[in-house]
């Protein structure tokens, strides 16, 4: 008798990690669930809403009402240290740090393999929207989800093929609308619960505040506004305050609105311009992460994605030697921000993702 295969869930307790559960015990395989418990500003003191202990009692309520066992760890330290410690010292370096891809590269997928080999469980799983397809040559190709609105791909676009063979992502095939459909008919206890905005460990409207107290002195010193020729035209609260691309928050009147195009560090200065001024046509990025392992050919097309839910756009993909890449766009962009991560798409399938360094301007 075939062995029955065993997945490791990560649980949240919302709707889509618990019908996760539910697919894959219909499918018929044996499954644990688990849950992490990473840092939280509310060790600051910040509000308490959405807190690991929170989490936990949400997913322990659909692990006993599925009959599964949960199993909860706790990873503060290591959450701090990969995570928040990228968090801040990307706002330190004036850049608009990611981390919720930076959880999915260094921290959670390593912390579900580890607990998975340690248990001898064979798979791991999550309610991420994506799809994955396994290639003739056994290699493991990465697909946007059915559901556009929901797409998940942008952020496991880190992940390389020793992780990819040991994820199911059940989800990928379904729209939203239909995983909550089933949750509801199959009466799971979070069927109902909305879905969190927030990153993991402080909630939305306190991020600016956790910032300025995790950087401490270095934070909040107020600058001036310049253009880029150089004109003093406002002041800014501190650079960690703005990203490249916004608008709102700048408080300075015109007729056509100011946008952030640049940060100058040595200055303190917040660099702006009008919309057209901020628009550029190409980035540059670090060493590119391919999903299948090597790169498709030393320049091509492909659609670039520059930043989570934003809509990817045609480009000439050209690489250099030293494993970086200069990604020119086929019409100007705004937005492009250093520290993000650009993900290049052919159609629907994800070929690789890298940290734009810096946006540049051949036109």
């Amino acid at each position: 008798m075939k062995k029955q295969e065993k997945v490791l869930v990560g649980m949240s307790g919302g709707v889509d990690s618990s019908v996760t559960v539910a697919l894959l015990l219909e499918a018929g395989y044996q499954v644990r669930g688990i849950t992490l418990i990473p840092w939280h500003a509310s060790a600051l003191g910040f509000t308490a809403t959405g807190t690991p202990d929170e989490t936990v009692k949400s997913a322990k309520k659909v692990a006993d009402q599925l009959g599964i066992d949960l199993d909860v760890v706790e990873v503060k330290e290591e959450f701090y240290e990969k995570v928040v410690g990228y968090f801040v010292s990307g706002y330190r370096e004036g850049k608009t740090p990611n981390p919720c891809y930076v959880c999915n590269r260094v921290f959670k997928w390593v912390e579900f393999l580890r607990h998975a080999d340690t248990i001898g469980y064979d798979y791991v799983s999550t309610g991420h929207y994506a799809r994955l397809e396994k290639k003739k040559d056994g290699r493991m190709r990465l697909f946007q989800a059915e559901d556009p609105a929901k797409d998940q791909s942008y952020v496991l676009s880190c992940l390389d093929q020793q992780v990819l063979q040991r994820i199911l992502l059940p989800l990928g095939e379904y729209k939203k609308s239909k995983v909550r459909e089933m949750a509801l008919s199959m009466k799971i206890a979070s069927a109902g619960k909305s879905d969190s905005q927030d990153l993991c460990f402080v909630r939305n409207e306190d991020h600016k505040a956790l910032v300025r107290q995790l950087l401490g002195s270095t934070s909040s010193r107020n600058g001036d506004i310049v253009r880029v020729t150089g004109e003093i035209i406002g002041t800014h609260n501190g650079l960690e305050n703005y990203t490249y691309g916004q608008r709102k928050g700048i408080r300075i009147a015109a007729v056509e609105p100011y946008y952030v195009i640049g940060k100058n560090l040595a200055l303190n200065q917040l660099i702006v311009g009008q919309k057209l001024s901020g628009n550029k046509s190409g980035l540059l990025t670090s060493d590119v992460h391919w999903i299948s392992g090597f790169a498709p050919a030393e320049w091509f097309l492909a659609d670039v994605q520059i930043r989570y839910h934003a809509k990817a756009a045609p480009a000439i993909i050209k690489l250099f030697d030293d494993g970086k890449a200069e990604i020119e766009f086929s019409e100007n962009v705004i937005g492009i921000t250093p520290g993000q991560f650009a993900v290049i798409y052919q159609g629907s399938e994800v070929l690789g993702a890298a940290e734009i360094l810096k946006e540049i301007d051949k036109r």
